[in-house]
């Protein structure tokens, strides 16, 4: 009997708080000040035994909030991992078992320069369940290949050490149709600048009067980048009944929608901008 090869693709996705039968809490992770430790709670929502490893990546934010893996620090772009200690590295959990990570950071000791430091905590699914086709090999002979993504989670974790500051303001926002699913989805395309030392978080939410039409929240500009693109969907779609064609701008005709930021620091100070779209 003849060996055949596994192929294995192995897809990482790379999203801030769940994937394919993994959930994660919290989504993200902040050192600052006398805080030294932290945890976060791993769930296994599938319905067999999962194995999972844990390790760090590290990312350069684009202008469009994706990411791209670097293995260089810059200037703008300091790694956490050196400052960071976790445990345990891998986890075993049954369906809806869950376990939790602890994080120590050592950022409060003197050899570390002040400015903000940032890496992803990875969690990564291993040994998966593997799908079996069939395909025939130069001899005729049948033979069995398996296929099967890596689904994982990444968390951001962020140092920061000194005297730091940053404000975000709205630059320009404009009405924008993008396809999904074959469909056009109406919403509000946002330009965001950032200043300061530090990166910064918030939230905007479009209304219609006192409606809110339109919200996404936890926007997160690095200091990779100081100009973020975000599109915020608009919720209330008319669509046209023979083609499906989104009818949103005829509906708002007229109206002035307001667009606010709302930037906020993870100790609960905020800043507020707002912007009038009119149709």
């Amino acid at each position: 009997m003849k060996f055949i090869k596994i192929l294995l693709f192995a897809f990482v996705l790379s999203l801030t708080s769940y994937a394919h039968a993994l959930m994660v809490s919290p989504g993200y992770l902040l050192f600052e000040g006398k805080d030294k430790n932290d945890k976060i709670t791993v769930t296994n929502t599938g319905p067999t035994a999962k194995e999972y490893k844990i390790s760090f990546v590290n990312y350069s934010q684009n202008k469009d909030g994706t990411f791209t893996t670097v293995t260089q620090e810059s200037a703008n772009n300091k790694f956490a991992e050196p400052l960071l200690f976790f445990g345990p590295k891998r986890l075993n959990l049954k369906p809806g078992e869950s376990q939790t990570i602890r994080i120590q950071s050592q950022h409060y000791k003197p050899k570390y320069v002040s400015g903000e430091y940032r890496s992803h905590l990875l969690i990564q699914e291993q040994e998966p369940t593997l799908a079996v086709g069939q395909k025939k090999n130069e001899s005729g002979e049948a033979v069995s290949f398996k296929i099967k993504a890596l689904y994982g989670v990444t968390i951001p974790v962020v140092v920061r050490k000194g005297n730091l500051a940053a404000s975000t303001q709205m630059v320009s926002v404009k009405y924008k149709e993008i396809v999904k699913n074959n469909a056009k989805v109406p919403g509000v395309f946002v330009s965001l600048k950032r200043t300061g030392s530090q990166s910064d978080r918030g939230d905007i939410i479009i209304y219609d009067g006192d409606k809110e039409v339109g919200k996404l929240v936890n926007i997160s500009t690095y200091l990779t980048i100081t100009d973020r693109e975000v599109f915020v969907p608009l919720v209330e779609v008319v669509k046209q009944k023979d083609s499906g064609t989104p009818l949103f701008q005829s509906k708002l005709k007229g109206k002035t929608l307001r667009v606010v930021y709302t930037s906020k620091t993870d100790y609960g100070n905020r800043s507020v901008t707002e912007k009038s779209l009119k149709f």
